[in-house]
């Protein structure tokens, strides 16, 4: 079976690429896999992933993740509807869960959205 889960690597950083859909399959996604996202320092880019999310950062802090890590739901991705919701983990069942976003939605996690915040 063919797994979509993509990595690449450059530079010796990490990008992690999981489509959102295969989430909810426990023989595609296993608990080690879930445990390396949450350990991570790399980027995570969740792409098809916006009726998934509660799932992922359910995942995620079950696996430890830092909960002060920021994420961001880009919803309309690319269109010039395009918004972009940031917060941190710790934050995201106040802010975020259970909304529902128009798609094309990507969901990012990591230093990278900071990066967001500087250019506004």
């Amino acid at each position: 079976m063919v797994r979509q889960l993509i990595r690449y690597s450059i530079n010796r950083k990490r990008l992690f690429l999981p489509c959102g859909y295969l989430l909810y399959k426990s023989d595609v996604v296993t608990a080690a896999y879930w445990k390396e996202l949450a350990q991570t320092d790399d980027t995570l880019v969740f792409y098809m992933s916006s009726e998934t999310l509660d799932g992922v950062v359910e995942n995620l802090l079950k696996n430890e993740i830092a909960s002060d890590k920021l994420l961001a739901v880009i919803e309309q991705a690319t269109t010039p509807m395009q918004q972009v919701h940031v917060c941190d983990l710790d934050e995201y069942a106040a802010m975020l869960s259970g909304k529902t976003f128009a798609s094309p939605t990507l969901v990012m996690i990591g230093r990278v959205v900071a990066l967001h915040e500087k250019r506004l």
